[in-house]
């Protein structure tokens, strides 16, 4: 959604903002039983965007309804079953949002990180979210969807169902303890890289030593690997780690994960980067 276009990356950009905080809200409350919600795909994504887009005013092209045939000529109706798959979609997606898209009304003004980012007159026209604002944004998302998609993976491969609750929330938290601040979501943007995506060795060896011990817990022979390693030096102090035992497990692990995850979704997952400067 954010690679289509400038003017519509910005309004994007914005639509996210104006739900970000519901969102945000709905997930922080997923429970180690939440194991069936169901995750919106891309075009789920389009289609709400679209729907928040129109409820705040926000000059926006109506959901198409044609294909252009070949050469680009003339538009060409879709066939009933691309019909009925598009109704579907949007039957799907006002279900898995309707209570997050907000009110109709005109725009409003829209801050990011405790600043105010376009206010709501210059929404009423063509607008663009500064170049900064939008790194920031995505950086974000690609972080938060690492998070969760490192949670979804564990749910499958270690299903709570089998599990009373008390173990299922010690499961969770053993997913927690990769992520700074133990937290499902980075909701303030950082001031300095931290986690699995920090640029220094010494600023991820606590989340790559957590990350280490939660892949040995899952099936496989990197997984054994694994479990024979530890970025802490012999002494077992977290404040000392070994720079060439943190390289061995980074070269196990984040293929090990990507494949693992592969296997499950049929996609790439995302993975940590470093903040945007």
């Amino acid at each position: 959604m954010f690679v289509n276009g400038e003017t519509t990356v910005s309004r994007h950009l914005v639509c996210w903002l104006y739900v970000r905080s519901a969102w945000s809200s709905r997930i922080t409350g997923l429970q180690s039983s939440d194991e069936a919600v169901k995750v919106p795909h891309p075009q789920h994504w389009r289609r709400f965007m679209y729907l928040v887009a129109r409820a705040r005013g926000l000059v926006a092209p109506p959901p198409v309804h044609t294909t252009t045939s070949a050469g680009g000529k003339k538009p060409r109706q879709l066939t009933e079953s691309a019909k009925k798959r598009k109704i579907a979609t949007e039957e799907e997606a006002i279900k898995l949002f309707a209570e997050l898209v907000p009110a109709s009304g005109p725009p409003l003004s829209v801050n990011w990180d405790g600043m105010l980012v376009l206010k709501a007159e210059q929404l009423q026209g063509a607008f663009q979210v500064p170049p900064h604002v939008g790194k920031q944004v995505v950086w974000e998302l690609f972080e938060n969807n690492f998070r969760l998609e490192l949670l979804a993976l564990d749910r499958c491969v270690r299903p709570r169902s089998s599990t009373d609750a008390g173990e299922a929330e010690q499961q969770d938290d053993e997913v927690k303890s990769v992520f700074p601040h133990s937290s499902w979501l980075s909701l303030t943007m950082p001031k300095w890289d931290e986690g699995l995506g920090a640029e220094y060795l010494g600023d991820r060896k606590v989340y790559l030593e957590n990350f280490r011990k939660l892949l040995a817990s899952w099936p496989g022979q990197e997984a054994v690997d694994l479990s024979g390693m530890s970025v802490v030096t012999p002494e077992g102090s977290s404040a000392l780690f070994d720079e060439t035992n943190v390289r061995r497990i980074e070269a196990i692990a984040f293929p090990f994960y990507c494949k693992t995850f592969f296997l499950y979704f049929n996609r790439a997952p995302c993975v940590p980067h470093q903040i945007p400067v």
